[in-house]
């Protein structure tokens, strides 16, 4: 027989076999496909895309044993959504219901629980449309660079909008207190909360945006107010300045 080609009552269809270490990830033992013609010279160019995809599928989830491979599963949401938007056309809900099932028992379940959400569209990755977001508002050079940074700060501790909680966000206003003013934090909030608010409106995401409030005032001191520090503030005498 061709490889990875299997012949059904005279008709074609592309077949991988799993490997049984990844066996449990997926709930059978092969990809199968049929390809609807008889004529193996045509079978063998129309397997093709099916063969690459299952073969990326099969190596994105031996990454994703153990600890998140955050690229690996980038590219198994991208190969699953493609295979739903092309062989499940009308009939998407299923395709999703299939995916749960196929994912119930698998041993990992961070790795089980945000593949389904992030197939199904339910949560949404926080990095994705920071570009877009910078080239929509127009900053100027150096507000862009800031706005970035910020934003890519936020990102490297949220994956997504829709896991972010308030809770989260206090804990990590409060770890940046420990290093940076009340005023920079503000800042680096409000870009944040301006991408977010970005990514509402396109809906992309449906997660509300943070609410104002979360970085507190500073504390006014009633013996360090401007009136007295200019009553308090002297001239300097030549010999001062030596």
């Amino acid at each position: 027989m061709p490889r990875h080609l299997e012949k059904q009552f005279n008709t074609w269809s592309a077949v991988v076999y799993i490997p049984e270490d990844v066996q449990p990830y997926f709930r059978k033992t092969k990809f199968m496909q049929t390809l609807r013609t008889d004529s193996r010279s045509e079978a063998e160019i129309l397997k093709l895309p099916y063969v690459a995809e299952w073969k990326a599928l099969i190596k994105a989830a031996r990454s994703n044993r153990g600890p998140i491979n955050v690229q690996a599963i980038a590219d198994e949401v991208r190969l699953l959504r493609h295979e739903i938007k092309n062989k499940w056309r009308g009939y998407e809900d299923e395709a999703i219901l299939e995916l749960a099932d196929r994912l119930r028992d698998n041993p990992d379940k961070a790795y089980a629980d945000e593949l389904l959400s992030r197939v199904a569209g339910d949560w949404t990755p926080t990095d994705s449309f920071i570009e877009e977001w910078i080239a929509q508002a127009e900053f100027q050079s150096k507000t862009a660079h800031e706005a970035n940074t910020n934003v890519r700060q936020f990102v490297s501790q949220f994956r997504f909008f829709e896991t972010t909680g308030l809770d989260d966000l206090t804990g990590w206003v409060d770890a940046l207190g420990a290093t940076l003013s009340i005023p920079t934090i503000k800042k680096k909030l409000g870009h944040v909360r301006s991408y977010w608010t970005y990514c509402v409106k396109k809906k992309y995401t449906k997660a509300p945006p943070p609410p104002l409030g979360i970085v507190d005032a500073p504390k006014k001191n009633k013996n360090n107010s401007s009136k007295l520090m200019r009553l308090m503030r002297r001239p300097w005498a030549v010999s001062d300045y030596h």
